[in-house]
């Protein structure tokens, strides 16, 4: 009877992990992109910025090699995470009036919950950009605008907005496309690589820099 119970409990528990990397690997831009995809595997203390500040801050370390210190407000979840949980790093997008520290999220796909992290160290084979292009106009986009002059005439007057883009080059053969924050993606900077992917779409970002100094640009991946 207890042999019975216990391949019960075992097909249940391997039910319950289908599930969740069904649910995971199954949504199809994780299966385009497995790459982004990590898996937890250490906890450590954080021994402090270069201010000297959030010591002793829960951090932890992912598959890839890179580490992650998480929010002071966020200790509690994150400890009750468990190894080899399948997390992706997401950017925070909600309006913040000061500089923010913790720029991104970890979000544990098995347990579906975030925590707001901020990266301290990048990966052990860590993305490097080797070339870039010049910025270069990607778009015009022209205005008109209608005001009358002094002696009552309508005139017209066209607005033009420039779009500016910049390709990046990685050493692991992709090339990627940004729109901003031009001077902080420079030849020889590390790069990681992030994605906000909701039901009905996804974006990229390029993260370079760490601790409160990381930075991230939107990013469009050409190949």
């Amino acid at each position: 009877m207890l042999t019975r119970y216990t391949r019960i409990f075992t097909l249940l528990v391997c039910m319950f992990f289908v599930s969740i990397q069904a649910k995971t690997i199954g949504n199809p831009f994780w299966d385009a992109f497995p790459e982004l995809l990590t898996n937890l595997e250490a906890f450590y203390p954080f021994e402090g910025d270069i201010k000297g500040e959030f010591r002793g801050d829960l951090s932890v370390i992912l598959s890839d090699g890179s580490a992650w210190k998480t929010h002071p407000d966020d200790q509690e979840m994150v400890a009750q995470w468990h190894a080899g949980d399948y997390l992706s790093v997401c950017a925070r997008t909600s309006f913040y009036w000061f500089k923010r520290e913790h720029k991104f999220r970890l979000y544990n796909h098995e347990r579906d919950e975030s925590v707001k992290v901020m990266l301290v160290k990048h990966r052990d084979h860590p993305l490097e950009i080797i070339a870039t292009s010049d910025v270069y106009i990607k778009d015009v986009e022209m205005i008109p605008i209608f005001y009358y002059d002094q002696d009552g005439n309508l005139q017209l007057f066209w607005h033009f907005i420039f779009y500016y883009n910049k390709d990046l080059y990685l050493n692991d053969g992709s090339k990627w496309v940004i729109d901003e924050k031009f001077g902080q993606f420079l030849p020889r900077t590390k790069v990681y690589v992030g994605a906000n992917v909701d039901e009905s779409s996804y974006s990229f970002f390029l993260i370079c820099g760490r601790e409160r100094e990381s930075t991230f640009a939107w990013a469009s991946n050409l190949w």
